[in-house]
């Protein structure tokens, strides 16, 4: 069977082919430029939920945890897995058996040789094959695991999996080792240091990171939280920050003359997620009429600046063949309809809706306010609650204490782990959106590996979700970065990865 994943998503922007920002200013106003042998400092929004990559969930925390570890395998820049950890493998016949063979003379941050043992030892923490708990539902289908040399595995699953290479790009720790939330020890290019909680997280280059070819360029990095975007700005101009990694269109323009700006499609799927258990929710009809009062292009326009594309399910068009172009226009601008299911479903003088939005994301706040004001127009009387995005973690997506929401799905290699976050079963479905239908078809897709067939699934998968109207579909907006002259080399993808080994300083 081929080594590849079968899908090509992933699009790179080299930070010095892109244009946007690092033109010539004023030598009075040039911003000061990053010198070689400083750390580099990037601003994040949201404070690390965890410290242990297999317990945290926000896409921030995945960034930064992305660079002290490495899993199994990887993803090139044309989005197909690459060795990593494991320098090969092969795939049985039948899709169940997968032999690694890993690579040798790796060692973890700590100094431990990295072997067998620790492929074994993490894939179990993950998937409870030994009997203990699994701490991911994703890996649960691992059957079997034998040790067959130091450097060789032999992993059975339990049913085929079409995307399990791609779960692979996880996290290896070192066996035994349980001091993760207090200071994490991986196999990356870059070490833990330090945690500051609230404040930042600090990392140091790894001299000894396997790949030679790879080995960081800058000394280390300095992870800063800073929420509010006119803070960032002002940190950019005083060359108190060196990258801005997640900004609006509208900070953009204020950094033209300062920093390199570059952007693109993120593969983020932004939704308003609607729990399909309480009331008026849980009834089709109100869930479709809120789709049908929502006018997704004024939110493009207005939050946006147009920059993002327009979604119409819960994939984003650069998933391509999986993509469903065929409901792009299932939910139209169309308040008279809106406002006749409201009608019909009991609703006729509108209610009350509470939206709680992450108040550290200020793209996602200026969508509820854009969507708080459309769906005045039928009635419906929008109560926006910010919170805290670890608030917003520990009730909405733990405890699905909430009516409505506004987040961001980030992107993934493969179909199947974006539409899992649907299935009833799955732990963190916070949208408790349900659909035998939609769970069986999701089955079949993993279960195929012919590409054909699985793009017909999962148009269809798409299909069931959309009608069902288990949440309202908005945009990818483009990511938007900003870097500080002096610094170059960062790539951006399609997937949530930013590869700080790749950055380094112009002199």
């Amino acid at each position: 069977m081929n080594k590849k994943v079968w899908l090509s998503l992933l699009l790179v922007f080299a930070l010095a082919a892109c244009g946007g920002g690092s033109g010539t200013t004023n030598d009075a106003t040039a911003p000061e430029t990053a010198k070689s042998g400083e750390m580099v400092r990037v601003a994040m929004d949201t404070e690390i939920d965890s410290l242990y990559p297999y317990k945290s969930a926000a896409a921030d925390t995945a960034t930064i945890l992305d660079n002290m570890f490495d899993g199994l395998v990887d993803v090139d820049e044309n989005g197909e897995v690459i060795p990593n950890l494991a320098k090969s493998w092969e795939i049985s016949e039948d899709g169940l058996t997968y032999t690694f063979h890993l690579q040798e003379g790796v060692k973890f941050h700590n100094g431990a040789d990295f072997t067998a043992d620790d492929v074994m030892y993490s894939l179990d923490k993950l998937g409870g094959v030994t009997g203990g708990e699994a701490m991911n539902s994703k890996y649960k289908g691992i059957a079997t695991m034998e040790k067959v040399s130091d450097y060789e595995v032999k992993v059975v699953l339990k049913e085929k999996n079409a995307a399990f290479l791609t779960l692979l790009k996880v996290a290896i720790l070192p066996k035994g080792y349980e001091e993760h939330e207090t200071h994490p020890i991986g196999a990356g290019p870059f070490k833990f240091v330090s945690r500051s909680v609230g404040e930042q997280i600090v990392m140091e280059r790894n001299e000894e990171y396997y790949l030679k070819d790879k080995v960081p360029q800058i000394p280390g990095i300095i992870w800063i939280r800073i929420a509010d975007e006119q803070t960032k700005v002002a940190a950019m101009k005083a060359g108190e920050v060196d990258i801005l990694p997640r900004i609006t269109p509208q900070v953009a323009k204020q950094l033209e003359k300062d920093a390199t700006i570059i952007s693109g499609p993120q593969n983020l799927a932004q939704f308003m997620g609607l729990n399909n258990k309480v009331k008026p929710l849980d009834d089709v009809r109100v869930r479709k009429a809120i789709n049908f009062a929502v006018d997704r292009d004024e939110i493009i326009a207005s939050v946006a600046e147009g920059r993002a594309t327009k979604i119409s399910s819960n994939l984003c068009p650069v998933m391509k063949t999986y993509y469903n172009t065929e409901l792009d226009n299932e939910y139209p601008l169309d308040l008279d309809r809106a406002k006749a299911l409201l009608k019909e479903a009991g609703y006729e003088n509108g209610f009350d809706l509470k939206l709680t939005v992450p108040s550290d994301y200020q793209f996602h706040m200026d969508t509820a306010q854009v969507i708080a004001n459309q769906l005045s127009k039928v009635g419906i009387n929008v109560i926006i609650d910010p919170i805290e995005f670890s608030t917003w973690l520990d009730r909405v997506h733990m405890n699905r204490d909430y009516q409505a929401t506004i987040i961001g799905y980030d992107g993934k290699l493969d179909p199947a782990e974006l539409m899992f976050r649907y299935a009833s079963d799955y732990p963190k479905n916070f949208t408790n959106y349900s659909s035998a239908q939609y769970d069986e078809l999701l089955k079949k897709g993993l279960q195929t590996t012919d590409i054909e067939e699985r793009v017909k699934i999962y148009k269809e998968a798409q299909a069931v979700i959309v009608k069902d109207a288990g949440s309202v579909f908005i945009q990818d907006p483009d990511r938007i970065i900003a870097v500080r002259p002096g610094l170059e080399g960062l790539k951006l993808y399609l997937i949530q990865k930013m590869n700080m080994e790749d950055v380094h300083y112009t002199k």
